[in-house]
């Protein structure tokens, strides 16, 4: 992602024999389970292995390639209820494989244990989805939203709230989802025109909402409504429960998108439908708190379906690669093929760390909306190249709708818009370096580099890391003392996610266990975070020698 320079192959010629005899396996679910434990040790790595052999072999008995390609064919459906209603309706396949997962304890991981729940680190949820996302990335959107709004139950419900909802969202009895969107409200969430008016002991909600996943099949809403005025923004907002058919919310639409067909994405309206004073979730007007809560943990997810979607592209690569032959061999003895699935490799192998990393900082309890952002802005954006690597490698093949990786780069389209916008996403990093933690983020930053000198004493990479580190912050003091810093934001913030990748991929490189191809892996990660630093450094001074340049223009224009 981003512009690079670097002219290095991906992966040193030495290793192509290793790396071509592994692809296979390569990312398999012990791989998996080491990257975990690396990041989060030991604990519960058992339990992680188990659930993700339960996922994989249930969801190849339930949703085989074949029928997975069907439900992406024909969708869900709208049609009219018998009161004459619009009622979506779930794809039946789908149905099947989200009651399958119910049955394995998927949900539970969500909830404590005495509300049916397992109590273990978010992590083990995250690297559930991405298996999940690599089956069928429409079936993981379900737990998606379903995770989100459990979350927010959980963080900010009472405990009858708690009580009444978390055993049965745990198990799978209900199905919820989250409606914060609105036609004038989408990454400015302080423009929510849906409004909640006070009525005895209860509330009345009148207004739209759209682009709501499993908004017209979910059982329960979590939703938002403006309490306060309209001045106040985001402050005037609360947060609210609504029990969908019960409540009267209706379904007014269905979009019909690029992919993920198989995941509803509902127009909901609120006809003045009247709830009960206790759906109140959080404070009166505090519901941003509930909205941001989720939208957090909601990131790093959307970082794990991009992992499961380019997974499932890079072994689609790689097997017709080995298939196909032209010239007499087979294409992948090929360097330019080797390469672009090297490339591949290197950016799963981030992905994956970079996951791993936000849930070890979540599991002690540390705030992280940087690293947050930077999991769902590379994974999201890094998917976009990958997915068309896959495709160059199929040739015109990949053209094709018989062939899955056409399938990826329909769904990938869509990972960087929602949850926040890669826009968003780099105006986050960017400010959160600028502003609101500098020292903190500076102070970790100088830890985990120093940390990985003493580790890779025997080699220059964990230095010139740091010394790429040392130039970020220079940088962030620079664009910092300036009065426009808009220009110089998304540099900020490549070189920011940049740095992210390479510190995963290094760490991983210097455990004791550390094979050939993750010590190249890291390598070429760190000749990229040069190359970057190099570009990023470049355009903010260029982009200051254009201000200078456009004050001297206008102000001869002015005389």
């Amino acid at each position: 992602m981003g512009e690079s320079s670097h002219e290095r192959d991906p992966v040193d010629n030495r290793q192509f024999s290793r790396y071509i005899s592994d692809v296979a396996r390569l990312f398999d679910i012990e791989r998996t389970v080491r990257t975990y434990c690396l990041h989060l040790g030991e604990e519960h790595a058992d339990e992680l292995r188990e659930l993700l052999v339960s996922v994989d072999r249930t969801l190849c008995r339930v949703l085989p390639p074949e029928l997975s390609r069907r439900v992406d064919r024909e969708g869900s459906t709208l049609e009219r209820g018998p009161d004459g209603r619009l009622v979506v309706r779930r794809h039946p396949a789908l149905q099947a494989a989200l009651d399958e997962l119910c049955r394995l304890g998927l949900f539970r991981v969500f909830a404590a244990e005495e509300h049916g729940g397992f109590a273990l680190p978010l992590a083990i949820y995250y690297l559930a989805v991405q298996l999940v996302s690599y089956h069928d990335t429409s079936l993981a959107l379900f737990f998606l939203v379903h995770g989100n709004a459990m979350y927010g139950i959980g963080r900010y419900g009472t405990p009858a709230q708690q009580a009444r909802y978390l055993p049965r969202l745990a198990a799978g009895e209900l199905i919820a989802s989250v409606a914060f969107t609105e036609p004038t409200a989408g990454s400015d969430a302080g423009a929510i025109r849906t409004r909640a008016r006070r009525d005895g002991d209860g509330w009345v909600l009148e207004g739209d909402k759209l682009w709501i996943t499993n908004g017209g099949d979910a059982d329960l809403l979590i939703t938002t409504a403006r309490t306060g005025p309209a001045e106040r923004g985001i402050e005037g907002v609360s947060a609210f429960i609504l029990e969908r058919e019960a409540d009267g919310v209706e379904v007014t639409g269905l979009e019909d998108k690029t992919g993920l067909a198989g995941s509803p994405t509902a127009a909901l309206s609120y006809p003045g439908i009247r709830v009960p004073g206790d759906r109140l979730l959080g404070e009166l007007d505090r519901g941003g708190r509930v909205m941001f809560a989720g939208v957090g943990m909601t990131r790093v997810n959307i970082g794990a379906q991009a992992l499961g979607i380019a997974k499932r592209a890079f072994d689609a690569a790689a097997a017709f690669a080995g298939e196909r032959r032209q010239g007499g061999c087979a294409i992948i003895e090929h360097d330019a093929v080797r390469q672009r699935l090297a490339d591949m490799a290197l950016t799963i192998s981030a992905m994956e760390h970079l996951i791993c990393r936000d849930s070890a900082l979540e599991h002690r309890g540390e705030w992280h909306v940087r690293e947050m952002s930077e999991a769902k802005y590379y994974c999201s954006e890094a998917l976009q190249e990958l997915t068309l690597r896959a495709i160059n490698v199929h040739g015109g093949y990949g053209c094709s709708r018989d062939h899955v990786v056409e399938r990826c780069r329909r769904e990938a389209v869509a990972l960087p818009l929602y949850g926040g916008t890669s826009e968003i996403q780099w105006y986050i990093i960017a400010r959160e370096l600028l502003e609101r933690g500098k020292a903190d983020y500076r102070a970790r930053d100088d830890a985990l580099c120093a940390e990985l000198e003493a580790r890779e004493a025997r080699s220059d990479l964990a230095r010139r890391v740091s010394a790429v580190k040392d130039q970020l912050w220079r940088l962030v003091e620079r664009v910092a003392a300036m009065e426009d810093q808009a220009p110089f934001l998304r540099h900020l913030t490549e070189l920011s996610t940049a740095l992210a990748c390479a510190q995963v991929l290094l760490w991983q490189a210097s455990a004791p266990d550390a094979d050939a191809l993750e010590r190249e892996l890291a390598a070429v990660a760190v000749d990229r975070l040069e190359d970057r630093a190099a570009i990023s450094v470049g355009r903010i001074g260029r982009g200051l020698d254009r201000r200078t340049l456009k004050a001297l223009v206008r102000e001869r224009l002015e005389g």
